[in-house]
């Protein structure tokens, strides 16, 4: 399983303190399919406008039907939708049984909280627990959103209804006059906030639930389900501007009065323009996490406000493609669930060193290929100082460590410190894997342990079977389970 932090820090034991490698993903599409037949000489790296070397560059895949070997996955499933009805719980169900692993770790960011929940080997029970806790945040957001929905059309059908009214007369004109003016100083402010609140995903909740995973490794994977019945207001407010817009083609003087406020309201609706897409990549490349959505309707019938579907359809797509996610507009949320799991995320690591300063860094990245192809590169082309530095602490935080190796017949000896503990601070997890590989790299011995501790230093003996005898590369592979953090040490031995 890959390490995917920000820029996915590795810090290797060859390299001195100042020359920390860095690893920068970059997904590389070929219209419509992603292309993997670069090399380290089809790519230029340049930071802030100076060219960096690049010393490696690693082809990977990602794909949430890969089960982890050592490192659990770190999955966030959020909910934008009216109600929690049986087609997510089936497809939430699906997710538990078919994908998730006892460990991975799992947070819910509800309409009103964001929880983290343990994973357990139990998945009925599981199951029941999730839909219980959802449902009772998504029920009550339901009504607040409901509440807040029909205000606003209260405000629209008595605009309707006086301009549909006969306003030939003086005082017709008067009347008309005012409940437009009165709909404009009230409906865009109430509208805005109804639609920051409720279409709109809360940016700072989002940095809130990717703060929980901290520093622990292994892929991330964003879930996101979105209902596009949330939209269904925009029909009607669109109605409601384009009447207004006919009112004042009609009576010109009036016009300068209300354009102004109908200008505003009209630009609340540009979902292109007014949707926070640069700030939500913003927050999933600085966390590496691949961001999927799942978009579907529960209306069978089609209104002229679904061109907001449309739009947002299109955003959704362009956030999950630049974080190698995928959106999947469905009728069937589980079905889309089960595509889901059978995507894979196609992509390079560009590996390179830090260069020590904190500061904002520009990222530009170009890829030829040997036949002069066209290429679209997605990555994170900017890093705020505060990102920088949030990495640099990652670096020199603890990590897991092997240490004090020895080999005396036989007979394995190692140090592991953990990094993490239970919430009760009483005990830590490791897994320890011990192989063999002979000199053509076959392998040709395994074991593989998992230990309860009281103390995060613990000392390993281990046995190796006698019939092992000649030269070998001897790996030792240690995984805090607790701290979902990986360590390796390679050594040549000579059993005898």
């Amino acid at each position: 399983m890959a390490c995917a932090v920000l820029l996915t820090f590795f810090v290797l034991p060859a390299f001195a303190a100042e020359a920390v490698r860095l690893m920068l993903p970059v997904r590389v599409w070929d219209e419509k399919q992603p292309f993997m037949e670069l090399r380290e000489e089809n790519f230029k790296l340049l930071i802030n406008d100076r060219q960096q070397e690049i010393s490696g560059v690693l082809k990977l895949v990602a794909s949430m039907e890969q089960r982890p070997e050592f490192l659990g996955r770190n999955f966030v499933l959020s909910f934008q939708v009216i109600e929690y009805g049986k087609q997510v719980q089936d497809a939430v169900s699906y997710f538990i049984t078919e994908i998730l692993n006892t460990t991975d770790s799992l947070y819910l960011y509800t309409p009103l909280n964001i929880y983290k929940f343990t994973v357990s080997s139990n998945k009925e029970k599981m199951i029941r627990e999730v839909d219980e806790l959802v449902k009772k945040d998504c029920d009550e957001s339901q009504k607040r959103f409901e509440a807040a929905e029909k205000n606003l059309e209260t405000h629209i059908n008595r605009l309707l209804q006086q301009l549909s009214l006969d306003i030939d007369t003086d005082p017709g004109l008067v009347v008309s006059n005012k409940t437009i003016g009165t709909f404009l100083s009230i409906f865009p402010q109430e509208f805005l906030n109804f639609r920051n609140r409720y279409l709109f995903p809360n940016q700072e909740k989002y940095r809130q639930t990717l703060d929980f995973l901290g520093n622990r490794d292994g892929q991330r994977w964003w879930i996101h389900f979105q209902q596009g019945d949330i939209y269904r207001l925009m029909s009607k407010a669109h109605l409601a501007a384009k009447k207004i817009d006919g009112f004042c083609s009609l009576y010109e003087h009036v016009r300068f009065s209300f354009q102004n406020n109908l200008n505003q309201l009209e630009r609340y609706f540009q979902l292109a323009e007014s949707f926070p897409t640069e700030q939500l990549l913003n927050i999933f490349t600085s966390s590496n996490i691949r961001y999927n959505a799942l978009l579907w309707e529960n209306r069978s019938d089609k209104s002229p406000g679904d061109d907001a579907i449309s739009k947002l359809e299109s955003i959704l797509n362009q956030i999950s493609l630049d974080t190698g996610g995928k959106l999947i507009h469905t009728t069937n949320p589980e079905q889309g669930i089960k595509n889901l799991k059978g995507y894979q995320d196609h992509y390079y690591e560009l590996a390179y060193n830090f260069d020590g300063t904190v500061g904002e860094k520009k990222i530009d990245v170009t890829a030829v290929p040997a036949n002069g192809k066209n290429l679209k590169l997605y990555y994170k082309k900017q890093y705020a100082e505060e990102e920088i530095r949030s990495m640099v602490q990652y670096v020199s935080g603890e990590r897991v460590q092997i240490s004090g190796f020895s080999l005396n017949k036989n007979q394995a000896k190692f140090s592991v410190n953990l990094v993490g503990f239970d919430e009760m601070e009483t005990f830590g997890l490791a897994k320890v894997r011990i192989e063999l590989f002979n000199q053509g790299n076959s392998r040709a011995y395994r074991t593989e342990n998992t230990l309860r501790s009281t103390r995060k230093d613990i000392s390993i003996s281990i046995p190796i079977p006698p019939q092992h005898k000649g030269t070998f590369k001897l790996v030792i592979t240690v995984c805090d389970l607790i701290a979902n953090r990986l360590a390796t040490m390679e050594e040549q031995v000579i059993l005898e």
